[in-house]
């Protein structure tokens, strides 16, 4: 009798039976049936009421999983809703970089040449301009919050993985499909490692902002200027790298759009375009967003 209600005690304790007023009720009740069996050594009618808890234990057990379950799928989709909006963000800055790939080469140039002339004067840089018409989730700044002028700027974008790392922390993709899982835990990998070559970018071109004043330049201030550019050029040309990795992750996911984000997108993206050909013509590059265009009916 001992063991048999320390077993089924045990169980209601730790949750696999529901215990409520009436289950306690019905529980008093099967221990006094068991202990009424035992008395009576009728072993059989013991067994059958240890099946019987046995297998109430297991149903308690499935309905509980299966209560789990479907709050973890609802809780991954509404997670992959909001990775959408990563996507998108992502799939536009990593288009927007490398688009961009001949006019860095272009403004890099152009501020290198003249430190390789001969002399020590320095007339003072001009400010090359990039698009400052962004999206949701960009920043750009404009010359006159600046006490020095810029020299050049790049775009500063929010390359989105925080859904995913905070999600992933809390465990709700773990009923993702694993290729699935992996493949997009590698993908913010990337979109990460892009910001942070973003924010190597930035710092090194704030390092150039003197080169906007009239000076006197001595040859070693002209190279020490020249290794900022080169490795400006080379963190440039891994984050395009990166860039086109990114994209070729997304577009093996199917980007969404609901029409007030389409509508959102549409509402800059012709201002934005007229920009970068004002101010670069030639060297810029068009892309499109697909996730522009209608569903298909």
């Amino acid at each position: 009798m001992g063991f048999v209600q320390a077993v089924t005690m045990t169980f209601c304790y730790h949750g696999a039976i529901p215990i409520g007023r009436r289950q306690v009720k019905r529980e008093h009740m099967l221990l006094r049936r068991v202990t009424k069996h035992v008395k009576e050594q009728d072993w059989f009618a013991v067994f059958l009421d240890f099946v019987i808890v046995v297998i109430g234990i297991l149903i308690a057990f499935q309905i509980t999983n299966y209560s789990q379950s479907l709050t973890q799928q609802d809780e991954l989709r509404r997670a992959e809703d909001a990775l959408q909006y990563d996507f998108r963000q992502n799939y536009f800055n990593a288009k927007e970089r490398i688009s961009l790939r001949d006019c860095r080469i272009e403004q890099l140039r152009n501020l290198a040449d003249p430190l390789l002339e001969p002399g020590e004067n320095w007339a003072g840089a001009t400010l090359i301009d990039l698009p400052g018409t962004a999206p949701v989730g960009a920043s750009e700044s404009s010359e006159s919050t600046h006490a020095i002028a810029p020299v050049l700027r790049s775009p500063s974008r929010r390359w989105g993985s925080r859904v995913w790392v905070a999600e992933l922390a809390r465990g709700t993709f773990a009923p993702m499909e694993a290729n699935r899982r992996d493949m997009l835990d590698g993908l913010f990998d990337q979109t990460e490692h892009a910001e942070r070559l973003q924010r190597q970018i930035q710092a090194l071109q704030s390092r150039l902002k003197i080169l906007s004043q009239p000076m006197v330049l001595k040859q070693q201030d002209r190279l020490r200027y020249l290794d900022v550019i080169t490795e400006i050029d080379e963190t440039s040309f891994f984050l395009e790298i990166i860039s086109a990795q990114i994209l070729d992750a997304l577009e093996s996911i199917d980007i969404t759009a609901d029409e007030a984000t389409r509508e959102n997108f549409l509402s800059f993206w012709e201002g934005y375009n007229e920009s970068r050909l004002a101010q670069y013509g030639a060297c810029v590059n068009s892309f499109e967003l697909p996730f522009l265009d209608p569903p298909a009916r």
